[in-house]
């Protein structure tokens, strides 16, 4: 309930009061970070993009858990982060979403692609498959 008073000069005054209803602004995550490819039995971590905004209702603090998909992973309160490492090759959706208090909530998703090996950041990467794995290399041109 809201109520106001006007009083003028000659202190003649005037009331009114009204309910109104105060919602909740569910939290919002901007995207979901982290690489688009990687390597089998490698750790591959995401997390938000950008800060978690949440409007609290007037009065209240902001409370905010944000998980990941418990497919690929989970997130803690207060981690937001999640990590995971892929045994087989192909894609996957990320999923992470953002629950506020008050039940509010926002999921951003983003696909990553696993593969046996790759370059990533000038590294040759090669996933085996967890057992007694054997890797030849042999220079380029070699006979």
């Amino acid at each position: 309930m809201v109520s106001l008073t006007v009083t003028d000069d000659d202190l003649d005054s005037g009331s009114d009061s009204k309910s109104i209803n105060v919602t909740n602004v569910a939290p919002s995550v901007a995207a979901v970070s982290g690489p688009s490819s990687g390597v089998r039995l490698f750790t591959q971590t995401s997390r938000p993009a950008s800060p978690i905004r949440d409007r609290p209702i007037l009065g209240r603090s902001s409370g905010i858990l944000a998980t990941g998909n418990t497919q690929t992973g989970s997130g803690s309160p207060g981690a937001v982060s999640a990590s995971h490492v892929y045994t087989t090759n192909g894609t996957y959706t990320v999923t992470l979403t953002v629950t506020d208090d008050d039940s509010g909530s926002d999921s951003k998703t983003r696909n990553i692609t696993i593969t046996s090996t790759a370059v990533i950041g000038g590294v040759l990467q090669i996933g085996g498959d967890g057992g007694n794995d054997q890797i030849d290399i042999k220079p380029s041109g070699a006979g």
